[in-house]
């Protein structure tokens, strides 16, 4: 759910995506081993044997980038930005903010 959300707060965020489309398509060219792989790893590309927008492969990294880039850019949190732009204006009923925090 997460990446269809952030999805969702860049649109609102930003009017047009051309700079960001390799991230938000799992096509930045950046391949990292991920701590559960669902599989995915067997089809996982060589590092740099790939450019940016040239091969898809599900991949966490680019989410990860793309929530950093979302929150020095706005200058606010994913957090605080969906529940302003997102929960609020659709009336979530169960929606608290804090519930969504990553506790450190």
């Amino acid at each position: 759910m997460r990446k269809s959300l952030l999805n969702a707060l860049y649109g609102v965020y930003w009017d047009s995506g051309e700079h960001r489309a390799p991230l938000i398509l799992s096509r930045s060219g950046v391949y990292h081993f991920a701590l559960y792989d669902a599989g995915w790893v067997h089809y996982m590309p060589e590092p740099g044997s790939k450019t940016p927008g040239e091969y898809w492969i599900y991949n966490n990294w680019d989410f990860n980038a793309l929530g950093t880039i979302f929150t020095q850019a706005s200058g606010t949190t994913i957090h605080e930005a969906f529940a302003a732009e997102i929960a609020k204006p659709l009336k979530l009923q169960d929606f608290d903010e804090g519930d969504c925090r990553i506790s450190k």
